[in-house]
């Protein structure tokens, strides 16, 4: 999975065989800190279950817009309803959003932004559903693979309700 992959870690779940064990994997070239940390909490969703899982309903509304809108961002609905709104994968994006803004933050141009500053910027910003801006170049100068991050949120924008965003957002106000 691995040979000719960016990917920087997996974790492969056997429960479902009825064999007790799971395997983490890693790419020794590209894995860090926070691919440890995302795939130990798919270890703690497998072994103790729904406190580290979520479930969102996307809204099944427009669907062909929404696709015309995800297709600029190599999205389609359906990657979005079974990879990042997936229950297993929801926490994971959610934690790896959080990561990702206050790497952002730490950079000189926002270090004197406030945290509800920097949210609001961001929030303008990648609410836009556009990818050709400074915060986003920003972002990726940190780490290339935060486009997921990134994507995450704008596809979260584009598919989610307004209430069930606006919740979103303030949720992560809270925790950055």
């Amino acid at each position: 999975a691995f040979k000719n992959s960016e990917k920087r870690g997996m974790f492969i779940d056997l429960t479902k065989f009825n064999v007790n064990i799971g395997f983490l994997f890693f790419n020794v070239k590209t894995y860090n800190d926070r691919t440890v940390y995302h795939e130990w909490t798919h270890v703690f969703q497998t072994y103790i279950g729904d406190k580290f899982e979520k479930l969102i309903e996307l809204n099944e509304k427009n669907i062909l817009l929404k696709n015309k809108e995800l297709k600029k961002f190599n999205l389609s609905f359906d990657i979005v309803q079974n990879f990042f709104f997936s229950k297993k994968e929801y926490i994971t994006r959610l934690d790896n959003l959080i990561y990702m803004i206050h790497q952002t933050q730490k950079l000189e141009k926002y270090k004197n932004l406030s945290d509800l500053e920097f949210f609001n910027l961001f929030k303008d910003e990648l609410c836009k559903k556009d990818l050709n801006n400074i915060l986003i170049k920003d972002i990726l100068s940190i780490d290339k693979n935060f486009l997921v991050d990134v994507q995450f949120f704008i596809a979260a924008y584009i598919c989610l309700d307004g209430e069930i965003f606006t919740k979103l957002c303030f949720d992560l106000q809270q925790r950055i």
